[in-house]
């Protein structure tokens, strides 16, 4: 891919939706089976975020939470290519993962969007949440892919 526009437009005509684009914010959200947002911004011209919300997880102040989620990031073994993070207010939590798309194609654009999915679809649920209140790591992820439907 040339720059973001590029790549979300195609992004878009890969997963069956075809007007796919950043708005003059540089967002874009996407619904994950009716109901996880998955919030895309621009970063430049070379790279976009893609981060969701991440519910009922507890306090910023918890240190346990805290250290769970930091052993998670370990080199991906609980969040893949994304991280576990807190939002820049420490009002709450997110999934978010860093996208450079030089040299990625449409399929590898749809790769990252479905490990995205998977990771934040487990961190949303309730055995995600159980994973980082035991102060585990969260690396017994689902094997299996499930299916997901994704709306603009």
């Amino acid at each position: 891919m040339q720059d973001v526009h590029q790549a979300i437009e195609a992004l878009g005509d890969a997963i069956g939706l075809d007007m796919a684009a950043l708005d003059a914010n540089g967002h874009m959200t996407l619904t994950v089976d009716e109901a996880m947002p998955v919030n895309f911004a621009r970063i430049d011209d070379g790279a976009f975020e893609m981060w969701t919300p991440l519910d009922d997880l507890g306090s910023a102040t918890d240190a346990s939470l805290l250290s769970a989620m930091l052993a998670s990031n370990h080199l991906g073994e609980g969040s893949g290519a994304g991280r576990l993070a807190m939002t820049p207010d420490r009002s709450g939590f997110v999934f978010c993962e860093r996208v450079q798309v030089a040299g990625l194609d449409a399929e590898a654009l749809s790769e990252r969007l479905a490990g995205f999915i998977r990771f934040a679809t487990f961190w949303n649920s309730a055995a995600g949440r159980e994973a980082l209140g035991r102060g585990g790591s969260g690396t017994a992820l689902p094997a299996e892919d499930h299916g997901f439907m994704i709306r603009a």
